[in-house]
């Protein structure tokens, strides 16, 4: 390959300013090929040193990368800097990067890495030295990159340097191709995926049907897991690698029932009444698959008296339908007498909106009652009350902070205030404290002068208190 081809391909690249220091010297590039005891490729030499570490224009440097079956827009910014280029070589050979190559994985010069904007991963470019395909360029995972014990199957995604050039392109020219192909083999994927016994979804012929099941049997209704795949990564840069990575999707999503993001908690509910669905995300779904994505609402009461509004995403297909999650929970804020108004967040609490002064602690400090959402009911708003009114309370969370002195906390801090101070109520400070009603134990966790960047949490449950685990 002649320097011309590298010379006219390099003259169509928009570079960055030149700093002055980016070209390899002569003595370097020799040291290189004296390392591998072969001759670097004629186009990289010749780029080392005219251009060496100069940086591509950002929309210069993007080529199509394959990850599994799908496709990422990937950059390539620049050649290493000559200053790491040595060390980047025996951390590749000492992390056995090159594990996946065809050929001695020592005789791989690497010499950039390339980046995607959306990509869960990047690569290393590496320039192979071995007698067979000598030049050619290769791709491979660093290592343990994204929990990654080992790197993934190498990519030879060149011919030589030069062509590597030749193949960049704007992301926005790219982004749009490779999107399109991943959507293509996400359609494939959910066309293919059979659910195991265990995640087939619930359906019904109408909205207000399957969205009925759900409300009257949270515990047991099965997501549509096919579906929020291709929901989740079909809007955008999302993509599915295989079909086995589909499948793994698939079946998280149809049975995962954590209450959070996205699951319908288990209470009663009444007098429920359903918005006619609307198109989800029109913009983006009425173009890709047509009336495939709907939102409904369902408003009901609670037991606790209280309205709340819950939205769902629905999928319908071949006139069933079927729920992929629940997008929103808004319930109305409740006014208690002595504890001003409480609201529910999305993380399962009950909190007050302004502090309360728990009588054993005499200082401000924030209520949370966890549960689902018609959780907060009276005799659980009158034990809260009881227990925060209890000024007994006051000698036993005392004695607790003072047992910090001889347990398993003191093994990793320092004790001194606690050695030295009488009074152990005035290493707490003045704000940052919590009351936590969990179920059938009470969490309080004191910010103190012992530990500034951690509270010290205090639990009692069925009539004992203890220290939480450090």
């Amino acid at each position: 390959m002649s320097e011309l081809e590298i010379e006219k391909t390099v003259k169509d690249l928009a570079f960055e300013e030149s700093w002055g220091d980016e070209q390899y010297q002569e003595e370097l590039v020799s040291e290189i090929e004296a390392l591998f005891g072969h001759a670097l490729p004629q186009d990289m030499r010749w780029f080392l040193l005219n251009y060496g570490s100069l940086k591509l224009g950002y929309d210069d440097g993007w080529a199509i990368y394959q990850k599994g079956e799908a496709q990422f827009p990937l950059r390539f910014e620049q050649v290493e800097n000559s200053v790491f280029i040595k060390n980047r070589y025996q951390s590749y050979l000492d992390n056995d990067e090159g594990c996946h190559l065809p050929f001695p994985a020592e005789n791989f010069f690497p010499f950039s890495k390339v980046t995607g904007t959306h990509a869960p991963f990047s690569y290393r470019l590496l320039v192979n030295l071995n007698a067979e395909d000598y030049g050619s360029i290769w791709a491979v995972e660093p290592f343990q990159q994204y929990d990654n014990p080992k790197p993934s199957k190498a990519v030879r995604v060149a011919q030589s340097f030069t062509e590597l050039l030749k193949d960049l392109g704007a992301f926005h020219d790219l982004d749009g191709l490779a999107k399109e192909h991943n959507f293509a083999n996400l359609l494939r994927y959910a066309a293919a995926y059979t659910p195991s016994e265990k995640a087939k979804p619930n359906v019904a012929e109408s909205p207000v049907a399957v969205v009925r099941q759900l409300l009257e049997g949270a515990t047991t209704f099965v997501y549509d897991g096919a579906q929020s795949v291709v929901h989740r990564n079909g809007k955008g840069s999302g993509a599915v690698v295989s079909m086995a990575g589909f499948t793994e999707g698939a079946e998280f999503f149809a049975y995962q029932t954590k209450p959070i993001h996205g699951r319908a908690t288990d209470f009663a509910r009444f007098e429920t009444v359903f918005s006619d669905p609307t198109p989800s995300d029109p913009l983006i779904w009425q173009r890709k698959l047509p009336d495939r994505f709907w939102e409904v609402t369902a408003t009901s009461k609670m037991s606790n008296g209280c309205e709340i509004r819950e939205t769902f995403l629905l999928a319908k297909i071949d006139r069933k339908w079927s729920i992929l999650e629940r997008l929103t929970s808004d319930v109305d804020a409740v006014k208690v007498k002595n504890f001003g108004t409480l609201t529910y967040d999305d993380l399962g609490f009950w909190k007050t909106a302004r502090k309360i002064k728990p009588a054993f602690l005499g200082l401000p400090a924030e209520m949370h009652v966890e549960g689902v959402e018609d959780t907060l009911d009276e005799p659980t708003i009158e034990r809260a009350r009881a227990f925060l009114d209890d000024e007994s309370l006051k000698d036993p969370i005392g004695g607790a902070l003072r047992s910090l002195q001889h347990g398993p906390w003191a093994d990793h801090h320092d004790t001194t205030l606690l050695e030295q101070e009488e009074d152990i109520w005035k290493l707490v400070k003045k704000t940052g404290h919590y009351v936590r009603f969990q179920g059938p134990l009470v969490q309080i966790d004191l910010s103190t002068r012992l530990d500034d960047e951690h509270h010290i949490s205090i639990v009692f449950e069925d009539g004992a208190v203890r220290l939480k685990d450090f």
